[in-house]
């Protein structure tokens, strides 16, 4: 999912003056787009899209999101997430203390690793669908995709852009 809006996204000017939190890549979008890039913990999204601090969000997905109560404070929901086009899981741990570790911790903290990937992508799709039909016929969401020409702009803007670090909202 792209993210929430407060009002509909229809060309490339409907992002301008828009500020969206959204990390990681797309924190370079802004200068192609006039979409502004911020960055703030999940707990404070939904307090800052409610008070107008930031007009648009992108967290998790339906189900996630869903729990965040985005949807109390936008209605428009969009697709194409030209942002993140895969999602990945890390364990980073500090090459000195990996060093340090017994053999038999460094086997076992290579283990879960693909089961746990395995389990959240099964819960994704099991719990995804029943969230996105339950916004939109209960929550009163308009979901659709963005227009390709929005979404060609945006992943313009962001190619062409240096990254630079986001603002982090408080």
């Amino acid at each position: 999912m792209t993210g929430w809006f407060k009002k509909p996204i229809e060309k490339v000017d409907d992002l301008k003056g828009l500020k969206m939190r959204i990390p990681g890549l797309p924190d370079g979008c802004t200068s192609s787009s006039a979409l502004t890039c911020a960055c703030c913990r999940p707990a404070k999204i939904f307090p800052a899209l409610e008070r107008g601090v930031i007009d648009a969000a992108e967290f998790v997905g339906p189900y996630l999101d869903r729990q965040l109560g985005l949807h109390r404070a936008a209605k428009y929901y969009y697709t194409t997430g030209w942002h993140e086009t895969a999602t990945s899981s890390e364990l980073i741990i500090n090459k000195a203390k990996w060093n340090g570790l017994p053999r038999i911790s460094k086997r076992l903290s290579k283990t879960p690793a693909p089961p746990a990937t395995s389990s959240a992508r099964r819960g994704a799709r099991r719990t995804m669908p029943e969230a996105m039909q339950d916004l939109i016929k209960n929550q009163g969401v308009t979901a659709r995709p963005l227009p390709d020409t929005v979404v060609e702009a945006l992943r313009e803007a962001n190619t062409k852009s240096s990254r630079r670090q986001s603002p982090r909202i408080r």
